[in-house]
């Protein structure tokens, strides 16, 4: 399985360093009430109706095309996917009804090996979502794990 994780790797190598694409999203009060309630958060004692999860910025960045265009790119077998390690700088919260633009950008690759999960293929995006004027207001990384089959 090693040589199908290495070819994912040298398939990625080209977007290492390069911003995949920019996209806009739009932070809607169902969205924000769906992402709660998955969460299973109840009371304004936790969070109020008007605050937003930084965790939900992270759903933004899953949903974005140019994520899901890299790991199709790339050939990522989804059923091997598991999610890793995520970072967050809030530099300003999200807030509900505005807009945003989201960046990505490929930042690392690594293939190792575990001892219980045998060989991975590890794929870092370093996201930049901004509002409107162009600041700055999440910067996060989130790393992706695809691995191996049958080892």
């Amino acid at each position: 399985m090693t040589g199908s994780l290495q070819s994912l790797l040298m398939k990625a190598k080209p977007f290492l360093g390069h911003e995949l694409a920019s996209f806009p999203w739009r932070v809607e009060e169902g969205q924000i009430t769906q992402f709660r309630n998955s969460l299973l958060v109840d009371g304004a004692d936790f969070i109020s109706k008007r605050e937003i999860p930084l965790t939900y910025s992270m759903s933004m960045n899953l949903w974005g095309i140019p994520h899901l265009q890299l790991l199709k790119n790339i050939g990522l077998d989804t059923n091997y996917l598991v999610h890793g390690e995520q970072s967050f700088e809030l530099i300003k919260p999200l807030l509900v009804g505005h807009s945003y633009i989201i960046s990505q950008i490929l930042s690392d690759l690594l293939l190792k090996r575990s001892s219980k999960f045998g060989h991975m293929l590890l794929l870092t995006i370093q996201s930049v979502i901004s509002d409107s004027q162009g600041t700055i207001v999440i910067r996060q990384n989130h790393t992706s794990i695809q691995l191996g089959k049958n080892e």
